[in-house]
């Protein structure tokens, strides 16, 4: 789940009109998501490129964000990560 997705979830289930002190804490639930950057592993980066390793009968990943591309995990992630569309 995204945290666009998340915070969604929040708003339609929790309407900003009630009073409680529930609300009041989705609300700053809401908040502190809205403040947050977005975690995007690299494997969902538009930088990323999957291989295919024929000799490891393996998938690997290289970012092209990097000189020269490195190898990476896929499920790492980076401060300069964008989201694959």
């Amino acid at each position: 789940m995204t945290r666009e997705e998340a915070i969604d979830v929040l708003k339609h289930n929790y309407p900003s009109a009630c009073f409680t002190d529930l609300c009041e804490a989705v609300e700053m639930a809401i908040q502190a998501l809205s403040a947050q950057p977005e975690i995007i592993r690299c494997k969902d980066c538009k930088w990323s490129v999957e291989h295919y390793d024929t000799d490891l009968n393996a998938p690997y990943w290289i970012c092209k964000n990097w000189d020269g591309g490195i190898c990476i995990d896929a499920d790492s992630f980076c401060y300069e990560a964008e989201r694959r569309r």
